[in-house]
């Protein structure tokens, strides 16, 4: 078994034909429980213990959860009765990671949105999405909430300028790890609530755009309407070219009709005026 600690010990029981369970006849000789040891158990499940701070505990895993709030406790070995030092520090890098992690893909969403939105004057290309009204809303939303106030029960910040997250002259963010690194070693936890509120700043921009029933899902519906409804307007675009060529087609045939009488009609004219200038010719003759 993977499972660890005292909890979590094998026990094995039998149904011997002797219709004894417990002795060491039979299967009842492999009878291991609460009733009957009749095998060698040579490693006990058993909990590790520990001791912080003069109070004895235990736990069924060398993974200790909950023991010290918002700590994990990883039990190694023994330690021979001295005392395993453990510090609790804040952890900085990890902010500054997260940050930097965030600017990155902060940068890397505008140059996309910007190459979208782009128009090349010398080759008269556009991007995909230029003059898209919903593209320029959502980068304008973002800057906004970058360069914004931030309520936040730090009252020593209010924006993320503060903590030297600046958006330069192309809009794209950049850190000044010096300014950084004051905010956090002033107050950590004032510094880290702080950024956190911006997080939910930035989130609740960003849920106006790509969260549910949100301005892309309803642009992305509204365009598919639109398609669905240009493929019927082609359908009935379609029929209407086939009732107006199977119309065209009866009128020209009936033109065609028509046309056919009329020409035999005017030889018929020619052919009876010809005979009535013969006759004339032939009486002044006479």
């Amino acid at each position: 078994s993977d499972a660890t600690g005292a909890d979590n010990s094998i026990e094995i029981t039998v149904t011997d034909d002797d219709a004894n369970n417990t002795d060491t006849s039979g299967l009842s000789a492999l009878a291991f429980n609460a009733s009957a040891t009749n095998l060698e158990q040579t490693v006990a499940g058993e909990n590790a213990a520990f001791n912080i701070n003069g109070l004895d505990l235990s736990s069924g895993s060398n993974s200790v959860n909950g023991a010290i709030d918002g700590l994990t406790l990883e039990l190694a070995s023994l330690t021979g009765g001295d005392p395993a030092v453990v510090k609790v520090e804040n952890n900085e890098g990890a902010v500054n990671s997260a940050i930097q992690e965030f600017i990155g893909a902060y940068n890397e969403f505008f140059d996309l949105a910007d190459q979208m939105d782009q128009f090349d004057a010398e080759t008269g290309v556009a991007g995909v999405l230029f003059g898209d009204i919903t593209l320029r809303g959502l980068k304008s939303s973002l800057r906004s909430a970058i360069s914004g106030s931030i309520t936040s029960s730090n009252t020593q910040l209010d924006s993320l300028l503060q903590l030297g997250i600046d958006p330069g002259e192309l809009g794209r963010l950049d850190l000044d790890s010096e300014t950084f690194s004051n905010a956090i070693e002033t107050d950590f936890d004032a510094t880290v609530s702080f950024i956190q509120a911006a997080g939910d700043s930035l989130e609740s921009v960003l849920d106006r755009y790509v969260g549910s029933d949100g301005l892309i899902d309803n642009r992305t519906e509204g365009v598919q309407t639109r398609l669905e409804d240009i493929g019927e307007d082609r359908v009935a675009l379609a029929a209407r070219l086939e009732r107006m060529e199977t119309r065209l087609v009866r009128q020209f045939a009936s033109l065609d009709t028509l046309l056919a009488d009329l020409q035999n009609t005017s030889n018929f004219l020619s052919q009876q005026l010809a005979n009535v200038a013969a006759i004339n010719n032939s009486n002044r003759s006479g």
